[in-house]
């Protein structure tokens, strides 16, 4: 008599088998041996696997978007903005920068319960004025951001200029 087994939610067909009758039909499935004495067969016992059918658990599915570019140096391209408890402190980010781009990033302290400091490209501030352009990184960053972790921000700053000329 064969019965069905349920290993790993592939059906196969298993059961009760004697001693020197191997089953090479179902590897997950670890038979039951017969009584060396009796030879004959005993009955199967059953598996009961945990599915996600069984659980009143709500389904989960994660969605993955990568985007994978080149890397370029400086590995920065506008701004960091470095979290208090953050693995690579501040000081130790500016000084890497520093060495891969002499004077291109500047460090600026900010008193913050999450963001310890902004690493900026030195060229941005004379776009735009150091305080505004503080206050904007950190409005967009310490609602996504905890105090253990460093984004990294890409701005464009694009300016127009326009003039009328009398003809």
């Amino acid at each position: 008599m064969r019965e069905w087994c349920d290993v790993a939610h592939v059906y196969r067909k298993c059961g009760p088998l004697i001693e020197d009758e191997p089953e090479p039909d179902c590897p997950g499935h670890d038979p039951v041996m017969t009584d060396t004495n009796r030879k004959e067969p005993q009955p199967a016992t059953a598996i009961l696997l945990y599915t996600p059918a069984m659980s009143n658990q709500p389904k989960r599915h994660v969605t993955v978007s990568l985007r994978m570019t080149r890397f370029e140096l400086p590995p920065v391209e506008s701004a960091l903005v470095v979290g208090r408890r953050s693995p690579i402190g501040s000081n130790a980010l500016e000084k890497a920068l520093g060495e891969l781009l002499p004077g291109v990033f500047r460090r600026i302290e900010v008193q913050h319960p999450v963001i310890e400091a902004l690493i900026v490209r030195d060229s941005h501030t004379r776009r735009i004025s150091e305080d505004k352009l503080v206050r904007l990184l950190i409005r967009h960053a310490e609602d996504m951001m905890d105090e253990t972790e460093t984004l990294r921000v890409t701005a464009d700053l694009v300016i127009s200029s326009s003039e009328d000329i009398e003809l």
